[in-house]
C-alpha cells in the first residue's frame, strides 16, 4: 500500500479498510479497492489499481475492448 500522503509528502497513510468498485469487464463484474487514512488530519484515500479510472463504472479493460468492437469488429 503506498503510505506517502499526496497532499503533505510525508508517510503517514496507514490502511482504513476496502470497498468493491464496478469494473464490467470480461474478467471482473467488481473490483476490490483499498483505502488509506492520513494520521495527519483523518483524510481518507481511496488507492485505485492503474486499469481503473476515478468516477468510471467501467475498467479501461472493458473501455479497450468497447474500443475494438466498435472500430474493427464494427459493431455498436
Amino acid at each position: 500500500m503506498l503510505r506517502r500522503c499526496p497532499l503533505c509528502e510525508r508517510d503517514s497513510i496507514i490502511g482504513h479498510g476496502r470497498r468493491r468498485k464496478r469494473a464490467h469487464d470480461e474478467y471482473h463484474a467488481w473490483i476490490g479497492i483499498r483505502r488509506g487514512l492520513w494520521q495527519g488530519c483523518g483524510k481518507t484515500f481511496t488507492l485505485l489499481p492503474l486499469f481503473s479510472l476515478p468516477y468510471t463504472h467501467y475498467s479501461l479493460l472493458a473501455r479497450a475492448q468497447a474500443l475494438r468492437r466498435h472500430f474493427v469488429e464494427h459493431c455498436s
